[in-house]
């Protein structure tokens, strides 16, 4: 075990462990729920996506983590426009000219679901100790209605086609914002290794960065593979310990070892130029908990296994699916 780097055991369903337990019973009961949803949609849509809807998709990414960047938005508001742009593209053809008008509409409705009550300044300020000796700056304080009218602003179209765009997005979600994005797969499984803090850590959001602007990689694997993919890597550089870490929390979000294994080869290549994996940086000095699963264990959700193969989801187009435009058109009216 590495000397500079305390690792503990921890059983995560122990009432003992009142943090752990909520999130095992509740938190992780609901994301198993929506991610087995998840595979099974993108299972269904096999049409294969060319490159060109890969290209603009990851150019409204882009955009959406420059603006994240600029108004220093929390990882879960980024995250979930992400997953909702994503999530769009998935279910229907969006015309090109409409594109980055979902992408806007995604941002806002992230911003007004997340920064209204300031995630980033509460992980913040419950973390203080941990973030100041991560050098972590303080969050400044926001106001999510001014913020969502700045972003707006930063686009060419007009409030109506935007709040119109906003109704449409909410519809084909049924209202259901809560989506099994990356970044809430990211925050439960730091929680369950007592890590939670590293949430707002700058070299995890860069790597976020990276994984969620690259629309192949995306679209290949569900949220929670990726989040443990790029967990693990960067545990990898952490702990001696990262292996059992990884084993544990693939038996707790009943992740298929193969895809893993896949996702983590193909995210590894994509971060392996960058810094914080050619600096080689020296683990980092917090506490790291090795979670285990008891025998009985109290969550059991049926998940497909996908063997053999590494998961490819592309997009059917149904003959019941309306085109985007259309659909905003009936709206209007």
């Amino acid at each position: 075990m590495n000397n500079e780097t305390s690792t503990q055991i921890a059983d995560v369903f122990s009432p003992k462990n009142s943090a752990l337990y909520t999130i095992s019973r509740v938190l992780l009961n609901s994301l198993l729920f929506k991610s087995a949803n998840e595979v099974n949609e993108l299972k269904k849509q096999q049409q294969y996506m060319g490159m060109d809807s890969l290209a603009d998709r990851n150019k409204q990414v882009k955009w959406i983590l420059m603006l994240g960047r600029r108004f220093r938005l929390g990882l879960s508001t980024i995250g979930l426009s992400i997953a909702i742009l994503d999530k769009i593209m998935r279910m229907v053809k969006v015309q090109g000219k409409y594109l980055h008008c979902v992408a806007v509409s995604s941002l806002g409705l992230a911003v007004k679901f997340h920064e209204e009550i300031d995630a980033e300044s509460e992980a913040f300020e419950a973390n203080r100790a941990a973030a100041i000796i991560l050098a972590i700056p303080s969050p400044e304080p926001l106001n999510s209605d001014e913020l969502a009218a700045e972003i707006r602003a930063q686009s060419e179209f007009s409030q109506k086609e935007l709040n119109r765009m906003e109704r449409t997005l909410l519809a084909r979600l049924s209202w259901d914002l809560l989506l099994p994005s990356f970044d809430r797969f990211l925050h439960a499984m730091l929680a369950v290794i007592g890590t939670p803090h590293l949430a707002v850590s700058r070299i995890l959001r860069r790597n976020f960065e990276l994984i969620v602007s690259n629309g192949h990689l995306v679209w290949s694997y569900s949220s929670s593979v990726l989040a443990l993919s790029t967990l693990s890597i960067m545990l990898e550089f952490t702990t001696q310990e990262w292996k059992r870490i990884t084993e544990s929390l693939t038996s707790i979000f009943q992740i298929d070892p193969f895809c893993l294994l896949k996702c983590r080869e193909d995210a590894g290549e994509l971060l392996r130029n960058h810094y914080w994996i050619k600096s080689r940086q020296k683990p980092l000095n917090y506490n790291i908990l090795i979670p285990i699963i008891p025998t009985n264990n109290l969550i059991k959700i049926k998940r497909g296994k996908i063997r053999g193969q590494q998961q490819n989801y592309c997009f059917d187009k149904s003959k019941n699916e309306n085109n985007f435009g259309e659909e905003e058109e009936k709206i209007e009216k």
